[in-house]
């Protein structure tokens, strides 16, 4: 899938979580201080994006996200893996 509509379906997710819509959506955004998710929101987006796509996000894949960056680029990294096999 490509970066620009993996990033769009992101961020309906998390417009689903939150119950509003995310009017800037910014590759660099911190997801917690900027996108303002909590822990909570973020086990639900992970299992929402573990839905949606058919990927599985360990705690090792999450450790280092920090950003919407971040977190795009694990979710492609697991797209492709999943295509491949």
């Amino acid at each position: 899938m490509e970066r620009n509509a993996l990033r769009e379906a992101l961020r309906k997710l998390v417009e689903e979580d939150r119950g509003e819509p995310v009017e800037q959506f910014d590759e660099s955004l911190n997801l917690r201080e900027q996108v303002g998710l909590d822990s909570v929101d973020v086990v639900s987006l992970v299992m929402a994006i573990q839905d949606r796509f058919g990927v599985v996000l360990t705690v090792a894949d999450l450790e280092k996200v920090v950003t919407v960056a971040d977190l795009l680029d694990v979710m492609q990294t697991k797209l492709a893996a999943s295509q491949a096999a």
